[in-house]
């Protein structure tokens, strides 16, 4: 079952960069509201 191990992998893939491309705007809009 490699190709279900591969989709697994990818998606890991795609949930982490989304995470790093949205954690500064969440963190300054996190920040922004503390003000």
């Amino acid at each position: 079952m490699a190709s279900t191990r591969q989709l697994i992998f990818a998606i890991v893939v795609v949930c982490l960069v989304g995470l790093t491309m949205a954690l500064p705007a969440g963190k300054d809009a996190f920040l922004n509201d503390l003000d």
